[in-house]
C-alpha cells in the first residue's frame, strides 16, 4: 500500500512538473510565434498603442483598412479585428488585454449579429471561439472572468498546457513565418471569381442571446470607466436574415439606451455584390471605399464630439 502512495504521489508530481514545463515552453513559443492569433493577441496585451482601435469579426478584420482612417483623422489606427472571433466573448477579451497596458482614446467595434445572438437552429456554442484566447489566461483579471464562462474554462486554473491546447501546431508553425504581413492589423481579400449574386445570399434566423446582451453592456462599461470613445458600425453584407429587423430592433434600442453612436452600413453595397469575396466579407476594392466613408463619418462625429 506504501508504495502504491508513492507511486501515485510520484506520477502526480510527475504530471504536474511536465505541464509546468511544457506550459511555460509553449508561452515563449507563443510570443514570438507569428501565427496570426498569436501575433493578434500579442498586440493586444503589449503592442499596440495606437489611438483609435478597431474591433469585431473577420469582417472587422477584412473591411477597415486603417490607413486610409489614420489619414483622414490626423490619429494612429490599429485593426484588432480576427477571423473566427465571432462574438462578443472574444471581444470583451481583448478589450481587456489591450485597457491592461493602455487606454485608447477611440473604439469602433463592428457589430455583426453574432455578437449579441444566436442561430435559433440548435448545436451552437457561443463559448467554442473563445479557447484560443486561454492562451492569455491571467494575464487580466477581467479578461479572466469570461474565459471562465466556458463550459471547460475552470481548467485554466489546473493545468497550463490546457491553455494552449487549441493551437499547439499552427503555434509552432508561426516560428517560421516572418511575420504578419501587415502592422496596422488589416488584412485585403482577393475579389471573387465569377461568383454571381444568388449564390453569395444565404437565409438563416438569429434570436437575441441574453448572456451575449449582458457582456455587450459590461463592453461598453469598461469603455466608460476609461474614457473612451466608444461607436458601433455595422459594415455592409449581402446576407438575408428573415429576423434582421427584430434582432438589431433590440441591438439599436440597447446602444441607444447607453449613448453610443451607431455608424449603419449594412445595406451600403447591397447592389454591388463585385465589392465582396463572399457574402459577408468584401474584397479590398470594396474595403477601401467603405473605409474612405467611413473614416470621413468618424472624423464628423468625433469632432461633434469634442
Amino acid at each position: 500500500m506504501k508504495k502504491f502512495i508513492l507511486l501515485l504521489v510520484s506520477l502526480v508530481l510527475g504530471c504536474f512538473i511536465c505541464d509546468r514545463v511544457l506550459g511555460y515552453i509553449y508561452g515563449v513559443v507563443a510570443y514570438k510565434s507569428n501565427n496570426t492569433y498569436c501575433y493578434k493577441m500579442r498586440m493586444d496585451y503589449s503592442g499596440t498603442d495606437a489611438e483609435v482601435v478597431l474591433m469585431g469579426t473577420s469582417r472587422c478584420y477584412h473591411h477597415y483598412v486603417p490607413s486610409i482612417i489614420a489619414d483622414s483623422l490626423d490619429m494612429t489606427v490599429y485593426n484588432a479585428g480576427m477571423d473566427g472571433s465571432d462574438n462578443i466573448f472574444s471581444h470583451f477579451f481583448e478589450l481587456s488585454l489591450i485597457t491592461n497596458h493602455y487606454t485608447p482614446k477611440v473604439v469602433v467595434l463592428d457589430i455583426a449579429e453574432s455578437e449579441f445572438a444566436m442561430p435559433t437552429s440548435g448545436g451552437y456554442d457561443p463559448f467554442a471561439y473563445i479557447t484560443r484566447y486561454n492562451m492569455y489566461f491571467g494575464k487580466s483579471q477581467r479578461g479572466d472572468s469570461v474565459l471562465k464562462e466556458s463550459p471547460m474554462g475552470y481548467l485554466n486554473d489546473i493545468s497550463h498546457i490546457y491553455r494552449y491546447n487549441q493551437g499547439v501546431l499552427p503555434m509552432f508553425a508561426g516560428l517560421l513565418k516572418k511575420g504578419d504581413g501587415r502592422a496596422d492589423g488589416y488584412d485585403p481579400l482577393g475579389c471573387r471569381n465569377g461568383q454571381d449574386l444568388e449564390e453569395m445570399i444565404a437565409d438563416y434566423e438569429m434570436r437575441v442571446d441574453p448572456q451575449k446582451m449582458k457582456y455587450l453592456q459590461r463592453f461598453v462599461n469598461v469603455c466608460k470607466e476609461n474614457d473612451i470613445n466608444l461607436i458601433f458600425t455595422i459594415s455592409p453584407t449581402l446576407s438575408r436574415n428573415h429576423t434582421a429587423n427584430e434582432d438589431f430592433g433590440e441591438f439599436f434600442k440597447f446602444a441607444s439606451n447607453n449613448q453610443v453612436p451607431v455608424l449603419n452600413y449594412v445595406d451600403l453595397y447591397r447592389d454591388n455584390p463585385e465589392y465582396f469575396r463572399d457574402r459577408n466579407h468584401m474584397c479590398d476594392t470594396g474595403a477601401e471605399e467603405y473605409s474612405q466613408i467611413v473614416a470621413s463619418d468618424l472624423k464628423r462625429h468625433l469632432g461633434n464630439s469634442d
